[in-house]
């Protein structure tokens, strides 16, 4: 999901905005924290398995993540670990266009029931 350009002050578009960015922050968040715990949540940012799959192994890393602070279990940061942490527009040029216009779709469904 993307934000809107130019949404109008007040309107319902600039409160999605502000959840979208609210959410965002909080994922960025949550990632900087898995990352250097778990090697599946590094690198690439390129999606290895199916959406589905991917969301079960986040949620599993955050749990282990939170049972390991629980238990105060370190971790052990790898010196080299890279920060490919680059937080620009994620290229869409892998889409087909139905996907695409799906998804904007669903948005702005999103947007006029909830906001």
């Amino acid at each position: 999901m993307t934000p809107i350009s130019n949404a109008n002050e007040d309107s319902s578009s600039a409160r999605y905005n502000d959840a979208h960015t609210r959410a965002r922050n909080t994922i960025e968040r949550c990632n900087g924290l898995l990352k250097p715990r778990f090697r599946c949540c590094q690198r690439s940012r390129q999606l290895h398995y199916s959406p589905e799959k991917a969301a079960l192994i986040i949620n599993a890393c955050a749990v282990l993540h939170n049972i390991c602070i629980h238990y105060n279990v370190r971790h052990f940061l790898i010196e080299d670990l890279e920060e490919d942490i680059a937080w620009g527009p994620i290229p869409h040029d892998n889409c087909t266009i139905s996907l695409r216009d799906n998804a904007v779709a669903l948005r702005n469904s999103l947007i006029m029931t909830r906001f």
